[in-house]
């Protein structure tokens, strides 16, 4: 029973993901030069490849209609999508959903594209409304509230720490029917059930550093009742917040004069806030008492070592890398780029960095972890559920330009 309730989740992500990691702006299909689909065509099929279609049916005395029916991969499954469901058994309309998606990603090179395009993706895997007007309302919001109040750089504390005194209760409420125990078990299971067996040690040191419980067994009807626990549309409205929130401090960030000599590091009720140098800064674990939530670079080849992710402590994190060729290795289980219960977003604007990386890195785990890479030749060595990976979540990697190298272990890239 329990890959049947992790496949439909991961069968979900898997379409979101494949189509993310696609080159989806060259042309597809194009048999002859009058099939070519251009770069603002998002269809998956030219009118050509449907005529086709439609007359291999007439051939069989069948129409489009007649390919809607119920196919399912296991009707015992739970917690599955409808959209994905409709999809399956309504093929032209999954074809549609498809179109719709690629469309959005090819428009996701500005922030509100790209905020349109994680509420798309996360709304259809869930079944949820949608929340894209509270980013739009709250980017204009932090805009206004960042012009009267950050003048400098150390301002970019207390203005990142009260907007997460309004998000986290609002992130808090997704996770309100889950005590300490519950929660532990549910993160346990969904670990457990997607570990290779001969990586079973190593998740224990994960459990036992993070204060997780080993449990022998969990019983399906358990399982279900944890699922249900798990209120996503909290979830993606405080996503649409913080991700407006972290998109107006990227944007504005950078303008400040940053001519401290050494790193700014100050604690709040929350974790770790840090402000770099313009120096070639090395960030690793011993420098934090608590887990790290802001990380503001404005230049500098930096290598990074820390944590950086969500959990039972923290709810999220922010990272803005403006300049430089960076390295960010971590071999660590969930170490980099993991949302786990939590929203972790990342930004690195300019230069060839090295990505290095263990299990469960660019990853979501009933969270939503979403990393923007605007230029440079990058590489991306990470390791098990990895690069754009999630259940009960949502994991986006976005790399815009540059010749990029990509490779992990399994469970990639979707």
């Amino acid at each position: 029973m329990r890959k049947k309730v992790l496949t439909a989740f991961m069968l979900g992500f898997m379409l979101i993901s494949i189509l993310m990691g696609e080159n989806i702006s060259s042309p597809a299909l194009s048999q002859t030069k009058s099939d070519t689909l251009y770069l603002q065509d998002f269809s998956l099929l030219s009118e050509n490849d449907f005529r086709e279609l439609e007359n291999l049916l007439k051939e069989q005395q069948l129409n489009p209609q007649d390919l809607n029916f119920e196919k399912d991969w296991d009707l015992s499954t739970w917690g599955k999508s409808k959209s994905f469901l409709r999809s399956l058994q309504e093929p032209y309309y999954g074809l549609g959903l498809m179109q719709e998606i690629r469309e959005a990603a090819n428009k996701a090179n500005t922030d509100e594209g790209f905020a349109f395009l994680v509420d798309l993706l996360y709304k259809n895997a869930t079944d949820g409304a949608g929340s894209f007007p509270l980013y739009l309302n709250y980017k204009d919001l932090y805009q206004q509230e960042f012009n009267k109040k950050v003048k400098q750089p150390k301002d970019l504390f207390r203005f990142y720490e009260k907007a997460l005194k309004d998000i986290i209760p609002v992130l808090a409420n997704a996770y309100s029917h889950y005590n300490l125990d519950l929660w532990n078990k549910y993160v346990f299971y969904l670990f457990v059930a997607l570990r290779e067996n001969e990586d079973s040690e190593a998740y224990n040191v994960y459990f036992n550093k993070h204060n997780i419980p080993l449990w022998e067994e969990i019983e399906d009807q358990e399982i279900k009742e944890l699922m249900e626990l798990f209120q996503e549309a909290d979830v993606l409205k405080a996503a649409m917040q913080f991700l407006a929130l972290c998109d107006v401090i990227k944007n504005e960030a950078g303008k400040l004069n940053y001519t401290n000599k050494k790193p700014i590091i100050q604690e709040c009720e929350f974790g770790t806030m840090v402000i770099g140098t313009g120096k070639d800064d090395v960030y690793n674990a011993k420098m934090f008492k608590k887990p790290l939530i802001l990380l503001i670079e404005p230049a500098g080849n930096e290598k990074y070592t820390m944590t950086l992710a969500t959990g039972a402590k923290n709810y999220a994190y922010l990272l803005i890398d403006y300049k430089g060729n960076d390295s960010y290795v971590n071999p660590d289980i969930g170490s980099l780029f993991f949302a786990l219960s939590g929203l972790g977003i990342s930004y690195d604007l300019e230069g060839n960095d090295i990505y290095r990386t263990g299990d469960f890195s660019f990853a979501g785990m009933m969270g939503i972890q979403l990393h923007r890479d605007f230029q440079g030749t990058d590489i991306y060595e990470n390791g098990f559920f990895s690069q754009g990976a999630a259940i009960r979540g949502l994991s986006i990697l976005q790399d815009m330009q540059g010749n990029d190298i990509y490779s992990a272990t399994c469970l990639a890239q979707g």
